[in-house]
């Protein structure tokens, strides 16, 4: 009876410690282990341009897209479109284009709605579009139930601006998705249609949406413009509970344009697809999110998803779970076998990982993580090999423990810098050099408030452009790229406008002093005056017509009677004529006089 009592109590002892473990080995691969789950991935691609001018491989290849990338390959619940739909841009195709103008045109909407239809893309995957900056030039009311985006883009049927979307998955993890949209309102054409600014309407709109969604999973934001290139005022408390806001509009001048501010948001810009044919694939694993950008027709699309990269780390992520995680994780999307996923970490050897039991895109390999808590930065190495014989190598570096790297390369100065105020610093204290110049040469300098550029701005509606900014519709926009374009016509046009003028007054003064006097110490030859008289004006006046007629190409009769436009050049010319005939008498200097007075005496003696 002893006996059977001790077996009975030692049975439930194991019984009861298998269960523990048994639960313990559930929570542990729960989470960052070796099967699927909480794995969440989807697509993001930008600045599609689709266009009526020629360029048919553009649209060719998105379709292509659609059906290869989307449907048949990647596969994503959700794929992001961020802006620059259509290109809105004026060729010389037809009669009516302007050269250089802008305007929206509805066979280039017809395109994009039907790629769509054609590829029935919507039916395999939730498809987010969101108008950007040429979606909406010379648009007079974008919000408008007649505006092209709401009659041909995929969500301008229901939403006019920002919206939302919440997936649950059958892990029970919600992912929701934020369309921010940032355009002008009314739509003005190029160039004074950069800057993103939000409205009040957009701001309340997105405070509701971020208070109904602020204990999903994740949360995703998205918009056309990145947030240094907005006027954004609000944004930072509607993104608090965010992990990511993506973004377009710069068309990959830079590459990696990657950014994390200071309150931890990550602000991911992606190159365009118009020229780049780029697109990106993201993954959430777990709560972390990774990603990596790629170019169409590549044989092999990967990412690693743990461990994350130590660069794009958050406190707005779950964190912890990486140093809790029992395996190395690969997503990867191939057209041919994968046949070889070797991994390596600081050069290490570490092996060779498998696909997962119940995701064929996962691929896993143990790992003690224990050995890299030592809060350092590792470098973790992965080879791709699919049966085709190609080819991919993923490298980045990580961290165990919470580490926030800022590196100050050009992406963080172009995200984090917010550009209007920049331009406007730049712009000002340019003007100030100038002005400071000028009184340093005894000249008086008067400065005036009137517009710089005036006309129709948008679709039947006459506006005016001044450096503080847009009047259109009795609505004011705040300033865009005048404030780039003011600094570009100091550099380009004024300085070496004013460099002229005083060449040629200063040639003019000692020509009437018959070039024979001591005043000068020094003498100009033929060819620096040459140059600096005629050449540099010739160049002048050439690069003001030219980039003053690009500036208005979008606004009828815009260039004819805008102060910065053709008058501008006009008035240039009246003054290098003017300088060209000065008589000594114009020359208002005591000096002057004295000298007149001298060489008159000088005469007088000779004559005597």
């Amino acid at each position: 009876m002893f006996s059977f009592i001790v077996i009975l109590v030692l049975l439930n002892i194991t019984s009861s410690y298998s269960s523990i473990s048994n639960k313990q080995f559930v929570i542990s691969n729960e989470y960052l282990g070796n099967s699927g789950r909480h794995l969440f991935h989807f697509v993001q691609i930008s600045d599609t341009h689709i266009t009526h001018l020629d360029h048919a491989d553009r649209m060719e290849q998105f379709e292509q897209f659609c059906n290869e990338i989307i449907k048949t390959l990647v596969k994503p619940q959700v794929t992001i479109v961020t802006g620059d739909l259509v290109d809105s841009v004026s060729g010389l195709k037809h009669s009516h284009d302007r050269l250089f103008g802008t305007a929206q045109y509805e066979r280039e909407w017809n395109l994009y709605r039907d790629i769509l239809n054609r590829t029935n893309v919507t039916a395999h995957t939730k498809w987010l579009d969101i108008k950007g900056n040429h979606d909406t030039f010379m648009d007079p009311d974008p919000d408008s139930s007649k505006s092209f985006y709401r009659v041909y883009s995929h969500q301008g049927h229901n939403h006019s601006g920002s919206y939302e979307y919440t997936l649950r998955t059958k892990d029970g993890d919600d992912y929701s998705f934020v369309a921010v949209d940032m355009c002008l309102k009314p739509g003005v054409g190029r160039p004074f249609n950069f800057f993103g600014h939000i409205t009040k309407k957009e701001t309340q709109i997105l405070l509701e949406i971020a208070k109904k969604i602020k204990n999903s999973t994740s949360i995703i934001f998205f918009g056309h413009y990145p947030l240094s290139f907005t006027y954004s005022k609000g944004l930072d408390h509607i993104m608090k509970y965010g992990i990511v806001y993506l973004n377009g509009h710069l068309h990959s001048g830079i590459k990696h344009l990657y950014a994390r501010h200071s309150n931890g948001l990550l602000d991911i810009e992606l190159g365009d697809w118009k020229r780049q044919r780029r697109f990106r694939i993201m993954t959430i694993d777990s709560g972390l999110l990774s990603f990596e950008d790629f170019r169409f027709s590549q044989p092999i699309y990967a990412l690693i998803s743990n461990p994350k990269a130590a660069k794009f780390q958050t406190p707005r992520e779950p964190f912890y779970r990486l140093n809790q995680s029992t395996h190395i994780r690969i997503v990867i999307f191939s057209k041919l076998s994968i046949i070889n996923v070797n991994v390596s970490i600081d050069e290490q050897y570490v092996g060779s990982a498998v696909q997962s039991i119940d995701n064929q895109n996962l691929f896993v390999l143990p790992w003690n993580v224990s050995l890299y808590d030592d809060g350092n930065l590792h470098q973790i190495f992965v080879g791709i090999k699919d049966n085709g014989n190609n080819t991919v190598i993923l490298t980045h570096e990580f961290s165990v423990s919470f580490t926030t790297i800022t590196r100050w390369d050009p992406s963080q100065i172009i995200l984090t810098i917010h550009q209007p105020t920049f331009g406007l610093v730049i712009l000002v204290s340019s003007l100030s050099i100038y002005i400071l110049t000028l009184l340093y040469y005894r000249y008086h300098t008067k400065r005036n408030s009137g517009p710089w550029y005036i006309g129709y701005l948008t679709q039947g509606h006459f506006g005016a452009v001044f450096l503080w900014g847009t009047l259109i519709q009795g609505v004011y926009l705040p300033p865009d790229l005048q404030i780039f374009g003011g600094t570009f016509q100091l550099y380009s046009f004024l300085f070496p406008l004013t460099y002229t003028l005083s060449s040629s007054c200063f040639y003019r003064y000692h020509q009437q002093l018959q070039l024979n006097t001591n005043i000068v110490k020094y003498r100009f030859n033929r060819c620096c005056r040459l140059y600096s008289v005629y050449i540099v004006f010739i160049n002048t006046s050439a690069i003001i017509l030219f980039w003053s007629f690009v500036m208005t190409a979008s606004y009828k009769l815009s260039w004819i009677i805008s102060p910065f436009g053709l008058i501008l050049v006009l008035f240039s010319m009246i003054l290098y004529l003017k300088s060209h005939r000065l008589k000594i008498e114009d020359f208002k200097l005591k000096k002057t006089n004295e000298i007149i007075n001298s060489i008159n005496q000088d005469n007088s003696k000779l004559i005597d």
